[in-house]
């Protein structure tokens, strides 16, 4: 099931960078959203909080109405410990995720962010644009969030291994590379332009993406 869940999400991810470079960075964006929140159940499994078959809705039974309930359900327990007003983490981190989650739901659920694209239409200011056209912000929103939920995959990657380490070492010098170049992207929001976002960002991933290579499956 790890195989295909990981599968899954390199697919999106691509789908999202493949957006982004052909002009449409907040679709691409919108699909973080999934990434985000598949990332946060896996690493949710991978501590032994939940089961594969809890996040899937199916532990009690396949009726279509139940497994429905079960699922959004055991999602919001799942969220509420690792990002939520269950997770432990600091007030400021927590308020920050709030406010960064909130923004993905605007975009996602029609689309609120991008809509101010049409602005300077509505002011009859411009004529109203069919095709994409550069958008400083919108690249810069993609950008910093696709840094931010990629350091998150990357940390629950060592879950595939058969036992620790058992990728090589090769596997585990790329691993740890890729991790500090994710970290310093992050901490550069934070130190470059202020953004509270930034430690709020590093406290969720090194305390509850707590993984390296030397993690196996269960642990």
């Amino acid at each position: 099931d790890f195989v295909g869940r990981h599968t899954m999400s390199f697919r999106e991810l691509r789908a999202a960078e493949l957006l982004c470079h052909s002009g449409y960075p907040m679709q691409g964006y919108s699909l973080l959203r999934n990434m985000f929140e598949q990332a946060v159940l896996m690493s949710a499994v991978m501590q032994n909080l939940t089961t594969v078959e809890a996040i899937e809705g199916i532990g009690k039974g396949l009726d279509i109405n139940r497994v429905k309930f079960e699922r959004i359900n055991e999602e919001k327990r799942i969220f509420g410990l690792m990002y939520g007003r269950k997770s432990g983490l600091s007030e400021n981190t927590i308020s920050e995720l709030a406010k960064w989650d909130s923004l993905f739901d605007m975009e996602v659920h029609g689309n609120r962010l991008s809509k101010t694209d049409t602005l300077d239409w509505l002011k009859q200011k411009e004529s109203l644009a069919f095709v994409p056209k550069f958008n400083e912000l919108y690249l810069a929103m993609f950008m910093n969030r696709i840094n931010e939920i990629s350091w998150m995959q990357l940390r629950t990657l060592p879950s595939l291994q058969p036992e620790p380490l058992s990728f090589g070492d090769d596997w585990t010098v790329k691993w740890k590379v890729l991790d500090e170049s994710f970290k310093a992207a992050v901490e550069s929001l934070g130190t470059q332009l202020g953004k509270k976002i930034s430690p709020a960002i590093i406290e969720l991933v090194e305390t509850k993406f707590p993984f390296g290579p030397d993690y196996k499956f269960p642990n």
